[in-house]
C-alpha cells in the first residue's frame, strides 16, 4: 500500500497567560492508503488537537509550532488559506463528536450537504447536488431521504444527526476520513450500526481513515493500526494485534487492564491507572507517565525515544532501550 498521509514531528502548542500548553508535541504517524488508523488515549491528551492540526483548523491561542503533515506527497502546514480550503471537505473530511454543534441549526440537512458540493464543484447545478445529496442520505441509511433532507438538524435523533454528518463528509469521495469521537455520544446499538455504516463506506469509496476514540472496543472492532497517545505524545504504535495481545507501554497496559472482563468470576474490583492525568501546563520531565508509573526508574527523567521493538511495533518507554 503506498503512504497517503505522514505526520512528522508534530507541535501544536497553546500559548496561554498561564504558560505554554504543549497540546501536540512531537507526534510521527502515517496512514496508507484503504488503511484505518486509530487513535486512542484519556480526554486530554491530544487526540482532536491532531486532527485539527491535519485540518489546519487549530483555533486561537494555539498554533502550530513544528513539523510536517505529508498528503499526497504535499506538506500542508505549508500550503496558503485558500488551497486548505479547496482541501477540506473535498480530499479530508472529517466527522465530529457532536454533530448537533456541528451542524447548522438554520439550514436544512439537504442544503447542508447540497453546498458541500458545490463549494468544492461550482459546476454542478444546484438541483443535482440536492439529488445527490438525497441519494448519499439514502446510502447512509436514513430512511425517507427526501423527506429529511427537508429537516432541521433538531428534528432528527442523534443516530440520524450523526449518519446525515457522515453523509456530509462522504459527499465529495474524500481520500482522507477524520472521525472524532463519533460514536461517543450514541447508545451501544446505534453505535454499532454507525461503525458497520463507516466500515461499508470506507471499502465502497476506497477511503482512509483516522479514528480518534477512547474507547478500546471501538478501536479493536475498527482499526488496523493503532497509536496510543498520553500527555500530548505517542507512547505506543504498532498493528491492532500487537497492541492488544503484547501491550509494551505501561500505560497501554493499564488501559487494556481496566477493562472489564466477562470471563472472570467473583467480585473483583476493576483495574485503575494509580494518579491522574498531568496538567497540560506542568507535565513532569521525562516520560510523561513516570509519575504513575509502576516501573518508573532514574532514566525515566530523560525524555525516551520511540523504539523499534518488533517490525512495525514502536514504543517510547526505557525499559526497551538497549544501552540503558
Amino acid at each position: 500500500m503506498s503512504r497517503l498521509l505522514e505526520v512528522l514531528g508534530l507541535k501544536t502548542y497553546f500559548f496561554m497567560e498561564a504558560g505554554i500548553g504543549k497540546a501536540v508535541d512531537g507526534i510521527s504517524f502515517y496512514i496508507d492508503e484503504g488503511e484505518v488508523f486509530g487513535l486512542v488515549g484519556e480526554s486530554g491528551c491530544g487526540k482532536s488537537v491532531t486532527a485539527l492540526s491535519i485540518m489546519r483548523l487549530i483555533p486561537p491561542p494555539g498554533r502550530i509550532v513544528e513539523g510536517k503533515v505529508i498528503f499526497e506527497g504535499e506538506d500542508l502546514l505549508k500550503k496558503t488559506s485558500e488551497e486548505m480550503r479547496d482541501i477540506r471537505g473535498k480530499k479530508i473530511s472529517m466527522i465530529f463528536q457532536e454533530p448537533m454543534v456541528a451542524l447548522n441549526p438554520v439550514y436544512t440537512i439537504g442544503f447542508q450537504i447540497a453546498e458541500a458540493i458545490i463549494v468544492h464543484y461550482p459546476d454542478v447545478s444546484w438541483d443535482e447536488a440536492w439529488e445527490r445529496a438525497v441519494k448519499m442520505l439514502e446510502r447512509v441509511g436514513i430512511p425517507n431521504p427526501r423527506r429529511r433532507a427537508e429537516e432541521y438538524p433538531y428534528q432528527m435523533s442523534g443516530g440520524m444527526r450523526q449518519r446525515a454528518m457522515i453523509a456530509m463528509a462522504m459527499i465529495n469521495n474524500p481520500r482522507l476520513l477524520i472521525a472524532d469521537e463519533p460514536t461517543t455520544a450514541l447508545d451501544v446499538t446505534i453505535q454499532a450500526q454507525i461503525l458497520e455504516l463507516m466500515d461499508e463506506l470506507k471499502r465502497e469509496f476506497k477511503t482512509s481513515i483516522l479514528f480518534i476514540t477512547h474507547d478500546l472496543g471501538v478501536i479493536a472492532e475498527v482499526s488496523d493500526r493503532v497509536g496510543v497517545m498520553y500527555g500530548g505524545k505517542i507512547v505506543e504504535m504498532g498493528d491492532v494485534f500487537s497492541i492488544f495481545d503484547e501491550p509494551l507501554h505501561p500505560y497501554t497496559y493499564g488501559l487494556l487492564s481496566s477493562l472489564p472482563k466477562l470471563n472472570e468470576e467473583g467480585k473483583n474490583r476493576l483495574y485503575a491507572i494509580p494518579g491522574v492525568v498531568p496538567d497540560l501546563l506542568a507535565f513532569p520531565e521525562g516520560c510523561r507517565f513516570r509519575d504513575r508509573c509502576s516501573c518508573a526508574f532514574l532514566k525515566c527523567e530523560d525524555d525516551p525515544p520511540m523504539i523499534e521493538v518488533k517490525e512495525g511495533h514502536w514504543v517510547s518507554c526505557w525499559r526497551y532501550a538497549e544501552d540503558v
